[in-house]
């Protein structure tokens, strides 16, 4: 009899042991379940932060070909300006020479005037 009590408590305290094993297994999957989707959600997450890296550094490489244009056209620009402002200055100095020839003109008309007024007087 103290043996068959012996051998139920035994076997007592066993279903005792395998029954906290089981949980600590259940929690152990459960847990480890949980890790692996917060794995999984990390790595969605790394995805997401490394496909807005790749945006930037598209967007970057749009915002320097963009300034590559503008100082292009820039420089293209400020080259026309430059060859205005010759072309207007060269029209300036022609001008400068038409007045200076027409002063000329008109100062030997008016020489030309008097030594006829001159000529007819006498």
């Amino acid at each position: 009899r103290r043996l068959a009590d012996s051998i139920t408590d035994s076997t007592l305290a066993i279903r005792k042991k395998i029954t906290t094993i089981q949980h600590a297994s259940d929690n152990l999957i459960i847990t480890s379940e949980g890790g692996t989707e917060k794995i999984r959600e990390e790595s969605e997450l790394f995805t997401r932060l490394e496909e807005k890296f790749q945006e930037l550094k598209l967007s970057g490489q749009v915002t320097e070909e963009s300034a590559d244009h503008i100082r292009n056209f820039m420089m293209t620009e400020a080259q026309t300006f430059k060859e205005l402002y010759d072309q207007i200055q060269e029209l300036n100095d022609n001008f400068m020479g038409l007045s200076n020839s027409a002063d000329e003109m008109l100062t030997a008309r008016s020489m030309i005037e008097s030594a006829f007024a001159g000529v007819k007087n006498e």
